[in-house]
């Protein structure tokens, strides 16, 4: 069970959050933040044509190992159809940006555009000011009383 640091949040747009945890993970996480986290989260990985082995992944950067597992949706239209792909759904207000949960008034290509913007808007003045993305990034609140966080519009009917 996840920590109220970090949690699972089904609508969360993976590529932008696992990029923004890559960056927490590499450049702000200390060493026993980083142990504590890479006990809990993992990446999922969907099924990719034709078929491959089905147990547990690490992989690592050198500095890390973050556990890959595979999706065990029963019904998962990117595992059927063997697209592959992965979900990132661990938030925490040390990485996620309120941008990466969808907005249920927006299209979720809107919302990608959004998210977008966000992370590279500050990565790119993060690389002009020499300082971290996240002193550019509007992060999610910390979890209240077991309640799920999302965006000021509600949670969003699709993830990345």
């Amino acid at each position: 069970m996840a920590s109220t640091q970090w949690w699972q949040e089904e609508q969360v747009l993976s590529h932008w959050n696992y990029s923004s945890f890559r960056f927490w993970l590499a450049e702000v996480a200390t060493p026993t933040e980083r142990e504590l986290v890479l006990k809990e989260v993992f990446l999922t990985l969907h099924r990719v044509a034709p078929c491959f082995d089905e147990g547990e992944v690490v992989i690592g950067n050198g500095n890390y190992d973050l556990r890959q597992v595979y999706c065990k949706k029963e019904t998962c239209p990117r595992c059927e159809q063997g697209v592959g792909g992965y979900i990132f759904n661990w938030v925490s207000p040390k990485w996620t940006a309120v941008e990466f949960i969808p907005d249920a008034g927006l299209t979720i290509q809107e919302n990608k555009g959004r998210a977008s913007t966000a992370f590279h808007t500050a990565v790119s003045a993060a690389n002009y000011t020499g300082g971290k993305i996240y002193d550019h990034l509007t992060l999610i609140p910390a979890k209240l009383g077991g309640a799920d966080v999302t965006s000021a519009g509600g949670a969003a009917s699709s993830s990345a």
